[in-house]
C-alpha cells in the first residue's frame, strides 16, 4: 500500500532526523552538493510537520510479535529477490533503490532505539547507499502520492461533467 509505505518512510526519517541532518552528503560536485544542502532541511521540515505518524515501539508486540516480525522480514526479502529477476535495467534499478529505501526504513525502525539517533551515532551502521536510497524513496513516494491526488481530482471532474451532461439530457417536467 502506497500510503502505508509512505508513513513507514516518514516515521523512519523522523526517527533518524539528527543522523540525516548531520550526514555528510558530499559528492565532490559543487552544484550537486549545494542542491543537497538546500533540499535535506526541506525534507526534514516536511517530516517534522507531519507529526508522529505512528508509534513504532508498539509494532510487533504481543505473544506472536516475534513471529510476525520474522514473517514480515521474510516477505520483504522475497520482494527483493523478485526484483533481481526484473528484465528491464531501469526498472530493476528503481525497484532495487526503492526496496533498499524501504529496507533502510525498516532497519531504522526495528533495529535501533530512538536514543541511538541522538548524540555521536557510533552505534549506527548505515551505509551511504542506504541513506541515499531512503531519501530517494521518500521523494518518489511523495511524487507518487501527489500524482494520485491529481488523478483523483481529474476523475472527480470527469464524473461531475458526466453527471451534468446526463442531467441536461433529462426531459423538462
Amino acid at each position: 500500500n502506497m500510503y502505508f509505505n509512505f508513513v513507514l518512510l516518514t516515521r523512519a526519517i523522523q526517527k533518524m532526523e539528527p543522523y540525516i541532518a548531520s550526514y555528510d552528503y558530499t559528492t565532490g560536485v559543487v552544484k550537486d552538493d549545494r542542491a543537497v544542502q538546500r533540499l535535506i532541511p526541506k525534507v526534514l521540515k516536511a517530516v517534522r510537520k507531519a507529526g508522529l505518524v505512528f508509534d513504532d515501539s508498539e509494532l510487533f508486540l504481543g505473544s506472536d510479535g516475534h513471529e510476525l516480525k520474522a514473517e514480515f522480514k521474510e516477505n520483504f526479502r522475497n520482494i527483493s529477490r523478485i526484483m533481481d529477476c526484473t528484465g528491464c535495467e531501469k526498472c530493476r534499478l528503481w525497484g532495487k533503490t526503492q526496496t533498499l529505501g524501504l529496507a533502510t526504513a525498516l532497519k531504522a525502525l526495528f533495529s535501533y532505539p530512538d536514543r541511538a539517533f541522538r548524540g555521536r551515532f557510533t552505534s549506527l551502521d548505515f551505509k551511504r547507499n542506504e541513506v541515499v536510497a531512503l531519501i530517494t524513496t521518500y521523494f518518489q513516494f511523495s511524487r507518487s502520492l501527489d500524482a494520485i491526488e491529481m488523478f483523483r481530482g481529474m476523475y472527480q471532474n470527469i464524473v461531475t461533467d458526466w453527471r451534468a451532461s446526463q442531467a441536461s439530457q433529462l426531459p423538462d417536467k
